[in-house]
């Protein structure tokens, strides 16, 4: 009696312990499936990142542009206006070549 009292006991235990092996089991997927989802995203917000940064550079890098499309136009403008009054223009090209990079105006 006391014999298969024990073998129940024992086999009682083996089916708590394997319910509890299952149990954590199930919690180290649903951890696992948690953690892939946090870098999924982290993954996500960082190319948006990203994508945000390269387009904020590409709006600066047209800004810059449109900026010296204007100065180069002013530029022009005045010496223009400084050469149509019989004026050397060589001082202010050779300034603005050096100081802007600007092609030499030939008028």
């Amino acid at each position: 009696m006391f014999a298969a009292a024990w073998q129940q006991r024992v086999k009682e235990l083996k089916e708590e312990e394997g319910a509890e092996a299952a149990e954590r089991l199930a919690e180290a997927k649903k951890l696992m499936e948690f953690q892939k989802h946090q870098v999924l995203m982290k993954s996500k917000r960082k190319a948006a990142a990203k994508m945000e940064e390269l387009q904020e550079a590409a709006q600066i890098q047209l800004s810059l542009k449109d900026q010296d499309d204007i100065f180069k136009q002013y530029a022009n403008e005045c010496i223009n206006e400084y050469a149509s009054r019989g004026n050397t223009t060589v001082p202010l090209q050779r300034m603005l070549n050096k100081k802007e990079g600007l092609q030499p105006f030939m008028p």
